[in-house]
């Protein structure tokens, strides 16, 4: 058997093992990523802004506040330095400088600069992934592979700049080889080459041309430099220069390398909002642009974005296009819009204008039903009703849902105004908004009950009065132990209303009671003598009761609720027939013909020929319970003697 052979230990790769130069394949092809220039030197500045706050000890906001901006011009020569500056550290100290970026250009072409002071490179840092800056919260690198990416995309010909690098006493000079994969060569610098370089002070009264980087102790990029015949490719590739205008393009992708105008820009625990139209639709985190297009919005959602914003915290996804969920993104802009509005009330008008839009939906809303605070939406209502008063807000749902919608807010004495989903949406989960059939049901529950001394007191009223009465007495199952109120509710469209309790009430609108009223709403002419529009009235007002009552009290029974309405309908109508025939009768006495009681009824009239009918008369001292049974009518002159039953 053979011998068992120890596993062999990974041996970490350091300059220490470059003595002269070493080529590096970092098989990675010209295709892999799509960054353009812009986004190409945003990664390398995400990676200098980390280091400068890695080295400086610096919080993310203060380095913010930490970078400054110079312009140098002589003739044709133009040079713009940005400084990453340290407070002194005492009273005899100078502010000292952790990092700088240079553009240096003569004739309209040049070179950009990027050192980072204190910083050393290491091979490690060529491998995919190599990073120790995945779990920093106050970095804005995570992934590992932007400088190889950066590199990448600088020498891909669409931008073709050269691109080098000197660190630990080598020069690390980036290619794309014959099979366009980027490889790295890493040559050691002759010790003549280091002694000749004199160390850069740290302190800001020295001048500009004391902001160079020293090859054993920091790091710097050169983008652009003069190229050379590549001995490796054996190809001359020949890299163009950099323009200033190029070169103040990348620029925006930073926002410390910018100057917001601080009116224009309120800052909050969660990030920046920035008002100035040239950040409209950009979107930043921690100081660094993601995607931005004319075509592309920067919002994961795909929604157009109204303002400008730099998230203090956050994660992207690997291409650094947007951040990493929509949820995330809109719970972030929702918190930075509530602590603008505290800073400056008068903003709500511009978060309120963009919830009212209906042409475009923006991604500065999105998802605001969720995440807009009680705080916030109560000024968006203050807002709403300053601004448009004697409104009645709803969304497309209840313009779907109630086809009536437009007469039923003018029952409340309002117009109506709509509202698009998300801001109804928000508004209503916080109870700062109600269905419009909400509202009137608790207007029509609180209107004033009537007496019977105050009801109508026409013949038509009183009889579609006794007769709704009675039906609810005759379908006692159902109607048992609620009590009929006749309630003047106004102008409300609603009709009826049942109110739950130990004392369960149903509502009818007065307006019922009025023929004139009627007739107009149901498009018909109404007699008010008549006791067959009566029963008509009566038979179309039973119904809607019913379809009034909650489930339980219909007692289903095992039926549906269609059908038991129909069944209790059908009974309803069997007794309003009965009604409007009795109650064509009239009873009088007429002392002056006889003691007893005459009867004079079209119903007798109307018998078939041989039929006979009886009618009993009761004294109402001895059988006042039986008046309001459907023969007995209302307004009778009742017949008192007690000694009569």
């Amino acid at each position: 058997m053979a011998p068992k052979s120890n596993p062999r230990k990974e041996v970490a790769l350091t300059l220490d093992n470059v003595k002269r130069s070493k080529v590096f394949d970092l098989n990675i092809r010209s295709t892999y990523t799509q960054f353009n220039g812009q986004e190409a030197f945003r990664e390398l500045v995400q990676n200098w802004r980390d280091e400068v706050i890695r080295a400086s000890g610096l919080s993310p906001q203060q380095f913010m506040d930490s970078v400054t901006r110079e312009i140098t011009t002589n003739d044709s020569k133009v040079e713009i330095l940005y400084k990453a500056i340290t407070p002194a550290q005492n009273s005899q100290g100078a502010p000292e400088v952790f990092g700088f970026i240079r553009y240096k250009g003569e004739n309209g072409q040049g070179t950009v600069e990027l050192t980072n002071r204190k910083s050393t490179l290491q091979l490690e840092h060529l491998e995919m992934g190599g990073t120790s800056k995945r779990h920093a919260t106050n970095q804005a690198g995570t992934h590992g592979e932007g400088m190889k990416l950066a590199a990448l995309s600088m020498l891909r010909p669409d931008n073709n700049h050269s691109v080098q690098c000197v660190s630990g006493g080598c020069t690390w000079t980036f290619y794309l080889n014959s099979l366009f994969k980027l490889c790295v060569k890493v040559e050691r610098m002759p010790k003549s080459s280091l002694h000749q370089i004199m160390p850069p002070s740290r302190r800001l009264k020295q001048t500009h041309s004391t902001c160079v980087a020293v090859p054993l102790e920091d790091v710097q990029f050169l983008l652009g430099a003069s190229s050379k015949n590549d001995d490796q490719t054996k190809q001359n590739t020949q890299h163009v220069p950099i323009t200033k205008g190029v070169f103040e393009s990348w620029t925006s992708t930073a926002l410390f390398l910018q100057e917001p105008n601080p009116q224009m820009t309120i800052t909050t625990s969660r990030g920046k909002l920035l008002l100035e139209p040239k950040y409209h639709g950009k979107l930043y985190l921690k100081g660094l642009l993601l995607s931005h297009s004319a075509h592309n919005s920067a919002s994961i959602s795909g929604k157009q974005m109204r303002y400008g914003y730099d998230f203090a915290d956050g994660s992207t996804n690997r291409d650094r296009l947007h951040v990493a969920t929509a949820a995330e993104e809109a719970a972030t802009i929702a918190s930075i819009w509530a602590q603008s509005i505290e800073q400056r009330p008068e903003m709500i008008d511009n978060l309120s204008d963009m919830l009212l839009s209906e042409t475009s939906e923006y991604a500065d809303v999105n998802m605001a039903d969720r995440n807009t605070s009680f705080h916030v939406a109560t000024r968006l209502k203050a807002a709403l009703v300053e601004k448009y008063p004697n409104r009645w807000f709803f969304d497309n749902e209840q313009r779907t849902e109630y086809p009536e919608l437009e007469l039923t807010i003018q029952g409340l004495g309002l117009q109506g105004m709509f509202l698009p989903k998300t801001y109804w949406k928000l508004l209503h989960k916080q109870g700062l908004v109600r269905e419009v059939c909400d509202e009137e049901a608790i207007r029509f529950g609180k209107a004033k009950a009537l007496g019977p001394k105050e009801l109508p007191q026409t013949y038509f009223a009183q009889e579609l009065y006794r007769i709704i009465k009675a039906c609810m007495h005759d379908c006692h199952e159902c109607m048992h132990r609620i009590t009929l109120l006749i309630v003047d509710a106004g102008e409300l469209k609603l009709d009826t209303a049942y109110r739950t309790g130990p004392a369960a009430q149903l509502k009818v609108h007065v307006k019922w009671l009025s023929h004139d009223i009627l007739g107009t709403e149901l498009g018909t002419r109404l007699d008010k003598d008549s006791l067959r529009d009566v029963g008509r009235i009566a038979r179309l007002l039973f119904k809607r009761m019913l379809q009034t009552l909650p489930t339980h009290k219909l007692k289903l029974g095992g039926k549906t609720w269609q059908w038991k309405i129909r069944q209790l309908g059908l009974l309803a109508d069997q007794r309003i027939d009965d009604a409007t025939v009795f109650g064509s009768t009239r009873v009088f006495p007429e002392p002056a013909v006889s003691q007893g009681v005459v009867v004079r009824s079209h119903f007798l009239r109307e018998l078939p020929q041989g039929t006979s009918a009886e009618i009993h008369l009761h004294g109402m001292a001895t059988c006042g319970d039986k008046r309001s049974i459907f023969c007995a009518a209302e307004d009778a002159w009742w017949f008192q003697n007690p000694g009569r039953a």
